[in-house]
């Protein structure tokens, strides 16, 4: 299993690659960025700032939902539109890994994201520590550059 670290303080936020290293995650956060500048610094902050700093809030906030336990989102808006993007994810190691399955952008009805989400949450389970393969984000600006 391949997973990029986006960023680590007191947590550390990963998300998952596929073989050549290309990023769901990454990539859906490229496509929003020009569209829906205000939902993409959001997104930017709760991945590369807030999470890293305090982790995934136990009290409810705006840019996080429990979904069909044990998946997550974070969530951010464009106002005043109601489009929104939304990253899935599940922790890990007594909840300091968190770990982004998918992502997505939602303009009415969600995408099926589950079956994508559970079967990464299968991938990571299955794996032993020396079967995940972990590279760095060497840039949190664009461009990504993953090493």
């Amino acid at each position: 299993m391949n997973l990029v670290q986006l960023e680590a303080e007191r947590f550390a936020v990963f998300a998952v690659c596929d073989q050549n290293w290309g990023c769901p995650v990454l990539a859906c956060l490229d496509a929003a960025e020009g569209q829906y500048p205000a939902a993409y610094q959001d997104m930017r902050t709760i991945l590369f700032e807030e999470v890293p700093r305090n982790g995934v809030p136990t009290r409810p906030r705006k840019w996080i939902k429990r979904l069909k336990d044990p998946f997550l989102e974070f969530k951010s808006k464009e106002p005043p539109r109601v489009i929104a993007l939304r990253v899935i994810f599940f922790q890990k190691m007594e909840n300091t890994a968190i770990i982004c399955t998918n992502a997505f952008l939602k303009n009415g009805k969600a995408p099926d994201w589950l079956s994508e989400a559970q079967q990464r949450l299968a991938e990571y389970d299955a794996c032993s520590w020396d079967e995940i393969e972990i590279r760095y984000l060497i840039r949190p600006e664009k461009p990504w550059r993953i090493h």
